[in-house]
């Protein structure tokens, strides 16, 4: 097991941690899960059965380590002392630790944080443009190609205010073209 992934805690606090917090899932995975066990806190571990095992007294999902009740804050706390965002502390929780619900716990961790709030990206919100509304017909017109059917391509112009449409069958789609044909409509 890799010891230095997790440099605040290291391999016998976990070992200790894991005796007390986890022993029934310990003993589970050294000894094998009992058929009819339905307790739901052991739910998460249950379903990755399979995929468990111990190395040097931790219990391993994985190459993860198993992260007890008691560590686990400890160990949110480094991963998230750099305030790196939510998905680049998932990136690196994913690779060394796993906890049930650990998403949701790292989530809470950078919603709660001023200093991850005040520098996520905030891209710039557009402003509006309001069409302006058609004095008379034809004033303002929608233009676009829809096509191809049966081989031809129809240059379709809208009238902003009637709401009327015109379908043009077009042999080219060149802007002098539609320009040659909104010019006659």
């Amino acid at each position: 097991m890799d010891t230095e992934v997790i440099s605040a805690v290291t391999c016998d606090e976990i070992k200790k941690a894991t005796r007390p917090v986890l022993s029934k899932v310990y003993t589970f995975v050294l000894d094998g899960w009992p058929n009819s066990f339905f307790d739901p806190q052991f739910r998460p571990y249950k379903e990755r059965q399979h995929e468990l095992s111990v190395e040097e007294g931790c219990i391993l999902w994985g190459m993860r380590v198993v992260v007890p009740d008691c560590l686990r804050t400890k160990v949110l706390d480094e991963l998230h002392e750099t305030h790196p965002g939510i998905i680049r502390i998932k990136a690196i929780a994913r690779s060394f630790v796993w906890w049930p619900n650990l998403d949701v716990q790292i989530e809470r961790k950078v919603a709660d944080c001023f200093i991850c709030q005040a520098m996520k990206p905030n891209p710039p919100t557009a402003s509006l443009h309001h069409w302006f509304y058609s004095s008379k017909p034809w004033s303002r017109m929608h233009v676009d190609y829809a096509g191809p059917m049966n081989g031809s391509m129809y240059l379709v112009v809208v009238c902003a205010d009637s709401k009327y449409p015109e379908v043009i069958r077009m042999k080219s789609t060149t802007s002098t073209a539609t320009y040659r044909f909104t010019r006659v409509v």
